[in-house]
């Protein structure tokens, strides 16, 4: 599920890569600490056992700062939906309708969404679950079909991209969509087990990660350095390039689809999760109830944020910016704060039974 969740709106969100040919590295380097912060989302978890992120929440600020912060991560949540929603108004527009005013196409994707999310995790992780496996085959069925496109060389010069392109880069990816899996703390306190919990969010990572990697490689030795630092969608490009027939090209079709799909369903997580936390600030609103009213607070954010695939990247301080308190800081802080009340718990217990055992003795009669 949260392999489906990274991989899920890259095609869509794709901005221009400064990086160009060295770009699948810059995938490498936001690896590293977006497992960092998987390990720490996982272990704050496991020190509030039972407990989501909005209750951690509670637990570590208290009931008012809890309250207020976790109002700012359903904001967070719905300007996240918002932004991902234009984008994929935008993918389409490049690539099938170029005419399509924007609220024709984010209004079916944010109701279907709503649904979706309002649905049993259960449920909604099955669907996912069967929707990754399909894109991982459809995917490996077009490898022999890649091999003609493409050209080795285009990945050389290797590592040779200036480091500021690289490091704009590899932010990018930890921002969107590595470290977006926090949302995985809201969905993930009913897991019981430890190992189980930890299990999922590196295994998970570890596939999402692997995916792009492979999928990004596609991509730069099919298009040459200047269409991997100019042409829009190349994830997508790259599967349209190849110029199929018969059945490899319904294949690719598949892939296209589940493209789409994968988005929508990065969406129904996100508003999902985004309702348990309007559910937890106001106890006598349920999450079913919540959830289409992010879902059209969405729907307006898609509409004023940017209109083109050139103004996100001109946003990318921003888009980096708002999501560093969400995504790394409060966790990071969490954790701490966690650890803390840990130890101070376990010195109270253990000083309580060392005085315990001092009155036991006490009591017992002089031979």
């Amino acid at each position: 599920m949260m392999f489906l969740f990274i991989f899920g709106s890259v095609p869509v969100e794709e901005i221009y890569y400064p990086s160009r040919q060295d770009v699948w590295f810059t995938i490498i380097m936001a690896a590293v600490p977006a497992f960092l912060m998987a390990l720490i989302y996982s272990r704050t978890m496991s020190l509030n056992p039972g407990c989501s992120l909005f209750e951690i929440l509670r637990n570590c600020f208290g009931k008012i700062a809890g309250n207020i912060i976790t109002v700012a991560y359903v904001l967070f949540f719905v300007y996240t939906c918002g932004s991902t929603v234009r984008m994929l108004c935008v993918f389409v527009f490049e690539n099938a309708l170029p005419h399509t005013p924007a609220y024709v196409i984010a209004i079916p994707a944010c109701l279907l969404a709503a649904w979706m999310g309002s649905l049993d995790m259960y449920k909604l992780s099955r669907g996912i679950v069967i929707s990754a496996f399909i894109l991982l085959f459809a995917f490996f069925l077009t490898v022999p079909n890649t091999l003609p496109a493409t050209n080795f060389n285009n990945m050389f010069p290797m590592l040779q991209s200036k480091k500021e392109y690289m490091l704009h880069d590899a932010i990018y990816f930890y921002t969107i969509p590595l470290s977006q899996t926090v949302v995985f703390m809201c969905l993930l306190d009913k897991t019981e087990d430890t190992k189980a919990r930890r299990s999922s969010f590196i295994f998970g990572m570890l596939m999402g990660v692997s995916f792009l990697i492979l999928v990004l490689l596609r991509s730069v030795m099919i298009f040459d350095s200047e269409s991997m630092g100019t042409l829009p969608f190349r994830i997508y490009n790259a599967v349209t390039a190849l110029h199929s027939r018969g059945i490899a090209q319904r294949i690719e079709l598949v892939i296209a689809g589940i493209f789409l799909m994968s988005t929508i369903g990065k969406l129904a997580i996100i508003f999902h999760s985004a309702a348990r936390g309007g559910a937890a600030v106001f106890p006598k609103l349920k999450p079913k109830h919540i959830i289409f009213v992010l879902a059209a607070a969405a729907f307006i954010v898609s509409l004023f944020i940017f209109e083109s695939e050139y103004e996100a990247f001109n946003a990318y301080y921003m888009d980096n910016l708002v999501p560093l308190p969400f995504q790394t800081v409060i966790p990071i802080l969490l954790w701490i704060i966690s650890e803390i009340k840990r130890l101070v718990q376990k010195h109270r217990e253990k000083k309580n039974g060392g005085n315990a055992n001092i009155g036991t003795v006490s009591e017992q009669p002089a031979n």
